[in-house]
């Protein structure tokens, strides 16, 4: 077990989350995220280019109507990760080394079992869910392929994004990157092979970009089974173990990252129906290139400092370093918007050239998504905060703040406005829900973390 000190009277782990300054902290955790998620990034890039140049505008359609599942994955590990590893980089915090790790093996067997248990569903009734999804006649048929194919590693995409927390939490944001990268790689270099060698068709993208680059994850198990320096091991003896409160405890405290995701499946959903009612097949490649890859971008720079800020500001507050959970508020704030400012930029400024790559030599669609994403991502970094903000909550345990701010993007401001505005302004009305939306959140987020500074500055000099 390792050794604990004595720190404003408060027993902690001695631990560099607790101990060196916590911008550096914050760049090398999320930095270390990014770099990885940067080659997950990447990958989902040249899915695009495969996709949208070895198979076209129907290909991109499809993508945009199975995005919904990609978000499924998401929001089920931040379920489970988020849930559990909060609880046990608290516990860290705190000295309960066995406590720790007895959450994270109960999270797992969680993890694995539900997962399945859906992948199993959704692969019983592929084809009644990817109509719910949106899907046409044109389409239903790539849709179904594509979905059986990514429903096979569902359990393992879940369960490695599961460990990717736990590896931060564990204090090993290099390992954590590797895991990334390699996959990434390998996915890329597969799905070439698949779709333009082989002629695998549709089939080629998620057996690469999901099976092999996000299947990936799942490998990092050997790192709990065989390294005798982590606290996190998995114990067949613990499934007995588990009970209805450990579950509902992760649950609470991954719901809000949950709904956060689940939120953005929904609109996205409401958005492919939309379009089948107001728009073309075109606009289905329109949509399928903006939010599976310009928006899925985006998605994982916020997810970047999420990774990043959650075991620092979970380890803190249990802790009860108030000042230092503050400081990090300031930090994820200022960085996490400035970022993806920049590489929204970024995309405005060569949109031509980012678009002719998903899009290929096919002009009409490249003229039309350029039109909607300039009307749909101008805000997108301010919504983008309200998802770090949820972060930040739920690695206090704040589980009613945590849900309001991830849900208030979706739920609360995007989806009222995708049934109302389109019945103003037809298509355009879809477009113009969004920016709306990022605003409005974005105001409800500064709200909740300006009263959340002030509460910590009380506690920091009550003590």
């Amino acid at each position: 077990m390792s050794e604990t000190i004595e720190m404003n009277n408060a027993p902690i782990l001695d631990s560099e989350l607790g101990t060196k300054r916590v911008r550096p902290l914050l760049f090398k955790y999320s930095l270390a995220s990014l770099a990885g998620i940067s080659w997950q990034m990447i990958a989902a890039i040249f899915d695009g280019f495969f996709v949208g140049n070895g198979i076209g505008a129907t290909g991109l359609a499809t993508i945009s109507i199975v995005f919904p599942l990609w978000m499924l994955v998401i929001a089920l590990s931040m379920l489970f990760g988020v849930g559990a590893s909060s609880q046990s980089a608290a516990k860290k915090g705190e000295g309960d080394v066995e406590g720790a790790r007895l959450i994270f093996a109960k999270g797992f067997w969680y993890s694995i079992i539900l997962s399945a248990i859906i992948s199993i569903f959704v692969l019983t009734f592929t084809e009644q869910v990817v109509r719910f999804f949106g899907a046409t006649d044109e389409f239903i048929g790539s849709a179904i392929t594509y979905t059986r194919i990514y429903m096979i590693g569902f359990p393992f995409f879940v369960t490695g994004l599961y460990f990717y927390y736990y590896i931060l939490v564990d204090e090993k944001p290099l390992i954590a990157a590797f895991a990334q990268i390699i996959p990434a790689v390998l996915g890329i270099t597969f799905e070439y092979v698949f779709i333009f060698k082989l002629d695998f068709g549709i089939a080629g993208s998620p057996l690469a970009s999901w099976g092999i680059c996000v299947g990936g994850y799942f490998l990092l198990i050997f790192y709990f089974i065989f390294n005798k320096k982590t606290i996190f091991k998995i114990k067949l003896s613990d499934l007995p173990r588990i009970t209805r409160h450990d579950l509902n405890q992760i649950n609470k405290i991954g719901f809000a990252g949950f709904m956060t995701q689940i939120s953005m499946t929904v609109a996205s959903i409401i958005i492919n129906n939309q379009i089948g009612v107001y728009g073309t097949d075109l606009d289905f490649a329109v949509y399928g290139v903006i939010n599976a890859y310009l928006i899925y971008i985006l998605v994982n720079i916020t997810q970047a400092f999420i990774y990043g800020q959650l075991p620092i500001a979970s380890y803190n507050y249990g802790a009860k370093l108030y000042a230092r959970v503050a400081d990090l508020i300031k930090n994820a704030v200022i960085y996490s918007i400035l970022t993806q400012v920049i590489v929204l930029l970024s995309m405005f400024v060569f949109a031509d050239f980012v678009l002719m790559f998903f899009c290929g030599n096919d002009p009409e669609l490249i003229a039309a998504t350029k039109e909607v994403m300039f009307v749909f991502l101008i805000l997108y970094p301010l919504g983008g905060y309200t998802f770090v903000a949820s972060g930040y909550f739920q690695a206090l345990n704040l589980n009613g703040k945590a849900l309001i701010n991830g849900c208030s993007r979706y739920i609360i401001f995007a989806i009222p406005l995708l049934f109302i505005l389109p019945q103003i302004s037809g298509l355009h009305g879809i477009w113009i829900a969004q920016p709306i939306a990022d605003a409005l959140s974005f105001v409800c987020a500064t709200v909740f973390m300006y009263h959340e500074t002030h509460r910590l500055k009380k506690l920091a000099d009550e003590r």
